[in-house]
């Protein structure tokens, strides 16, 4: 199945859970990341991302990770890229227009920086086993990593999100674990 397709198979699969659903299951995949990666957790640099819509919620993670580090990372999105921005309180995040809180632009890491991010949480629309994601087709993410060779990519997903197989296309990265409610998928479980 092409992409597209795709997309439409995890997005109605992420919409088909409640928000109590998603919030139960969400805390679950986080407690997961905590306990098989703390030292990621516990990296002041780790890049977030803030959720929206039924992704997988990282809200509590990001107020938890800006009380125990002073700051967090978020992405931003700039026309067809992402720059990632130092956050230090949520007074300096806004809307964008597809309703994701991001930063304003005031702490931006500059792209000599970027080496310093060794750990990212990454959304998706659907993933399979063999840690390949889908995204919502704009490349922002694959573009992002090609800047952060070394960067420990952990997918944070619904199980019902998972496919049997997802066709990639030369740009498309590989994850390093997606992590579910109910199991986590890295290069061991292929």
């Amino acid at each position: 199945m092409r992409k597209a397709g795709l997309r439409r198979l995890g997005l109605a699969a992420r919409n088909s859970l409640s928000q109590i659903e998603v919030l139960s299951k969400s805390l679950l995949i986080l407690d997961a990341v905590s306990l098989r990666f703390p030292a990621t957790c516990s990296d002041p640099n780790l890049l977030f991302y803030a959720s929206f819509r039924n992704e997988v919620s990282t809200q509590e993670a990001l107020k938890l990770h800006l009380a125990r580090n002073g700051s967090l990372l978020l992405p931003k999105v700039n026309g067809e890229s992402i720059s990632i921005h130092r956050v230090f309180d949520f007074s300096e995040l806004n809307e964008n227009n597809w309703g994701i809180l991001e930063p304003c632009s005031l702490y931006k890491i500059e792209s000599q920086s970027l080496k310093g991010i060794k750990n990212v949480l990454v959304p998706g629309v659907a993933f399979d086993r063999d840690l390949n994601r889908v995204g919502f087709g704009r490349g922002f993410y694959d573009r992002l990593f090609l800047e952060l060779p070394n960067a420990f990519k952990i997918a944070l997903a619904f199980e019902n999100q998972i496919i049997e197989k997802v066709e990639t296309e030369k740009h498309d990265i590989k994850m390093d674990v997606i992590v579910t409610e109910t199991q986590i998928l890295d290069a061991s479980s292929k």
